[in-house]
């Protein structure tokens, strides 16, 4: 493994105040720090840092982290360690939200304020699911609570077409929280790259985990590896075509990493690699080569659409696409015109269904389906509206109506059975467009 580069790593600020990295003072750190933007009342919660020696010396110091609404184990908030130079620190915290209402979490250098982030703490959403669901909404859904007499949370999403699906995930892309290159990606580079290119503040903590060979790996202190490295040198790609500014140092030691990979890798990462060239214009004949017509053919169906994107001539795939994971199918609809491979695609409803009620948005598949859900708008856009109520038995009713300004709303609603009864979730739409409807039902008590 090579050594990690560290050079002009500059002060950003990330999208959501929970992501705040400032410099320590009179030390030659960079110190990034990143939580939930969101977390419930009794809900145990991650918080990373990165703390990073820019020097070229090694740096003895010390680290202090304070809490505000979350409780955390006092005795792992305080540590002195030395640090190498040019490396990186990784530390993380488990900490437990307290009540509803906001919560901080700071962190000293040598007694000297570096980083602080916040996060907003709601009421009753910890916990696991007890009834989660999405699917179209039609005139009216009814949804009886699973339990008599127990108090729940419901938390209901409402999405409008390929459009409002679209806006919905990135804003979850933004919220990503952690250093993983997938939730760097997510975080900052995909939206940027789907949406409007601008100032991404989570390059240059990529460019700081670039490893001397050129690649990446899949978290700060892994090696770098061929599949990570693609991700990122594809979605570089992506946002440069959109307007976005890449370092064209550390794009041409990926490039020369990926194409040293690229003979030893096997046919799937293979096609991985070459469609992460070819995001740059960066495919050779000699590199779209490496993957053999008999090759092409033993491809899977995400990895044929990889190729295809690349310039690799790629047999049209027949068949059943029923066996395909979500991300093969994101796959597909990202990449794939379906004429050339093997019949109609599937539409938003399918690709909907396979996201399913309760998504992470820190992974790469959330990075792919905002790319398919793109690929998709044209078809599926925003053209109608729709009047939506939200109600739990009788009480106040919610309502949402979407358009294409605001084509997706969120609604959270706690709901307390009387003994021996059941609460019932009503969701009525008035809509000349595609609305879908997730539901996420937690217990509360």
């Amino acid at each position: 493994m090579g050594t990690r580069r560290w050079a002009a790593l500059a002060v950003a600020v990330a999208a959501g105040l929970w992501w705040i990295p400032v410099s320590a003072a009179d030390a030659p750190l960079q110190v990034y720090l990143s939580a939930p933007g969101r977390a419930a009342a009794g809900e145990d919660v991650v918080i990373e840092a990165l703390i990073i020696n820019t020097g070229d010396s090694a740096v003895t110091f010390g680290y202090e982290a304070g809490v505000e609404g979350l409780k955390a184990d006092e005795a792992a908030l305080k540590r002195r360690v030395w640090l190498a130079a040019k490396t990186v620190l990784p530390v993380e915290w488990h900490a437990a939200a307290e009540k509803e209402g906001e919560a901080k979490f700071s962190l000293s250098i040598d007694e000297e304020p570096a980083a602080e982030c916040r996060m907003s703490v709601v009421a009753g959403t910890a916990g696991r699911a007890v009834l989660a669901f999405v699917q179209p909404l039609e005139d009216r859904l009814t949804v009886e609570l699973p339990e008599a007499g127990r108090a729940f949370a419901v938390d209901v999403t409402l999405t409008l077409g390929a459009a409002g699906e679209l806006d919905y995930t990135l804003a979850g892309l933004r919220s990503a929280s952690g250093f993983s290159t997938d939730a760097l990606i997510a975080r900052g580079i995909a939206p940027a790259a789907l949406g409007k290119a601008g100032h991404v503040p989570e390059l240059e903590v990529l460019y700081g985990l670039q490893d001397s060979s050129g690649g990446w790996g899949a978290t700060p202190m892994a090696a770098p590896e061929a599949v990570a490295t693609s991700h990122v040198v594809f979605w570089l790609g992506q946002l440069a075509t959109a307007g976005g500014e890449v370092n064209p140092s550390a794009l041409d030691s990926a490039v020369a990493y990926l194409r040293k990979e690229l003979p030893n890798a096997g046919p799937e990462v293979r096609a991985w690699i070459l469609a992460a060239l070819a995001a740059n214009d960066r495919a050779t004949k000699e590199d779209l080569a490496s993957i053999s017509q008999e090759e092409a053919a033993g491809l899977s169906l995400a990895g044929r659409a990889l190729a295809e994107y690349a310039g690799v001539a790629v047999p049209r795939a027949q068949g059943d696409r029923d066996g395909l994971s979500a991300f093969e199918m994101f796959l597909l609809v990202a990449f794939a015109p379906m004429d050339k491979m093997g019949g109609p695609g599937p539409d938003l409803q399918m690709l909907v269904m396979l996201r399913g009620p309760a998504p992470r948005f820190d992974t790469h598949e959330a990075a792919m389906y905002a790319m398919a859900l793109g690929a998709l708008a044209a078809d599926y856009g925003v053209d109608g509206s729709a009047d939506v109520e939200v109600g739990l038995d009788g009480a106040e009713t919610m309502e949402a109506a979407l358009d294409r300004k605001r084509p997706w709303d969120r609604f959270s609603l706690s709901a307390t059975a009387e003994p021996g009864k059941r609460k019932t979730l009503t969701v009525r739409g008035d809509s000349d467009s595609n609305v879908f409807c997730r539901v996420v039902v937690r217990r509360a008590d």
